[in-house]
């Protein structure tokens, strides 16, 4: 994450011995929830996302389907944006335009370009 994001949208945590961060209050207002057929050809989706939040849904789809599902998702994140997905959600030999960051975390391969918006979506 860039730094100039780190400052602008977290906090170090109350507690001088944490590593932890929270986010700045006003964040939830910048964060955008959907929920949405993974099924339907679109997603009804116009801009790009600097992340998307799909955790524990692709798991009851079969891996070509969670292939095509994912390839959609990478549709939507800006180049380096992140994806979040559940820790028994495997992206292992995928086709995918994603880097694995650490465990149920992947980037998109690209260059920097303008910011998104964050989104959350929720599979039905």
């Amino acid at each position: 994450m860039p730094d100039e994001f780190k400052r602008k949208y977290f906090m170090r945590s109350c507690r001088p011995d944490s590593n932890q961060v929270r986010g700045v209050p006003e964040l939830p207002y910048l964060v955008e929830f959907r929920r949405l057929n993974f099924m339907d050809a679109n997603y009804g989706i116009s801009e790009k996302a600097d992340a998307i939040f799909c955790r524990n849904v692709i798991i009851y789809f079969d891996r070509p389907t969670q292939e095509r599902i994912l390839r959609k998702l990478c549709h939507h994140l800006l180049p380096h944006g992140y994806l979040f997905v559940g820790h028994a959600e495997s992206l292992h030999e995928m086709d995918l335009t994603l880097d694995t960051v650490a465990p149920a975390l992947y980037r998109k391969i690209g260059s920097w370009r303008e910011s998104g918006k964050s989104v959350v979506l929720r599979g039905f």
